[in-house]
């Protein structure tokens, strides 16, 4: 409940934005230090003040939302089905524009889920990962373009309170950080010390 409330309250914050606001793109946003250019911002909100619209959450989530041309992009978990979930909201009003089921939430940590890691998106694509590996490119419409798993790929995460880290586009590669302990906290064991990486791949 603590996380859902939290994800409810990040994207009524983030929707106090002007309609033409600099775009926010990618975790720690344009300018990558978590600082915008953008003029006249409110200093003050409540559950009513400075507030444009609020649209409910499917489950608990823990990443940013991120804006870009116009949508609003999320990752969340399904507290029903615990599926994880790709959402894609309108900017202005808040209508939900489509939603994409891109894996399966297999366990949660006190403070944390698998719908933590941030989207990253071009203007053209959007990029979302989760806490158990599950990656995937998906353009505007919402259609997954690709799809994989770098945990099955590379092994464990190995995160004693789960993976979150965020996808980060430049130009044409999404570079994912996959920082981890040498040996897992839970399965899939491995035979071998695990290492730590920067994983580059095509968009």
């Amino acid at each position: 409940m603590i996380r859902q409330t939290l994800t409810a309250l990040t994207i009524l914050i983030t929707l106090v934005l002007p309609a033409q606001a600099r775009d926010w793109p990618q975790w720690r946003g344009p300018f990558l230090n978590g600082s915008t250019d953008e003029p006249n911002l409110p200093d003050t909100w409540s559950k009513t003040e400075n507030v444009k619209w609020v649209c409910p959450m499917p489950g608990p989530g823990a990443a940013t939302p991120i804006i870009c041309n116009g949508k609003i992009f999320l990752t969340s978990t399904d507290k029903e089905s615990r599926d994880l979930l790709a959402l894609c909201f309108d900017e202005k009003d808040g209508r939900e524009l489509w939603r994409k089921k891109l894996g399966a939430s297999r366990e949660d940590w006190p403070r944390n889920n698998m719908a933590s890691p941030s989207a990253a998106a071009d203007g053209e694509h959007v990029y979302f990962l989760f806490g158990n590996g599950d990656l995937a490119g998906l353009d505007y419409a919402g259609n997954i373009l690709w799809q994989r798993n770098i945990e099955q790929e590379y092994g464990n995460l190995a995160h004693m309170f789960g993976y979150s880290s965020s996808p980060f586009l430049y130009q044409d590669i999404v570079y994912i950080l996959v920082l981890r302990k040498t040996t897992p906290y839970r399965d899939p064991q491995s035979d071998k010390p695990l290492n730590s990486f920067l994983l580059a791949l095509t968009k």
